[in-house]
């Protein structure tokens, strides 16, 4: 909801005109695939194309509950937004390091910031 329908105002009105700059950080609390997503997001950032890469993900995400994301749909958004080298993205994807540090991310931001969900 945030991401569809108050980020494009914040944006427009804040970000747009130097008044505001936004940092995302990526998460995953709901499991396995929600890790899988953020590392392909990373990976889409490795390309240029996080922004990109987020919009078409969140554009996709049913209004309740979690989607099924397996990798061949994580590829699909990466072509939605753009991301030029698949290859590149699905290799960036699965490396480890990215998954890692997505993980390390959500743990910090529990641990640090009492963020849960």
């Amino acid at each position: 909801h945030f991401h569809n329908n108050i980020l494009p105002d914040l944006q427009k009105k804040y970000v747009d005109t130097g008044k505001v700059r936004f940092e995302f950080i990526t998460v995953a609390f709901f499991g396995e695939q929600s890790a899988a997503a953020g590392a392909a997001m990373e990976a889409a950032g490795k390309q240029g194309k996080y922004s990109e890469y987020s919009d078409a993900l969140y554009a996709a995400a049913p209004d309740k509950g979690h989607p099924d994301l397996p990798e061949d749909k994580l590829v699909e958004f990466a072509e939605t937004a753009g991301v030029g080298d698949i290859e590149k993205f699905r290799k960036d994807m699965n490396d480890q390091a990215l998954i890692d540090k997505v993980n390390d991310e959500t743990a910090k931001a529990q641990q640090y910031y009492g963020i849960q969900a």
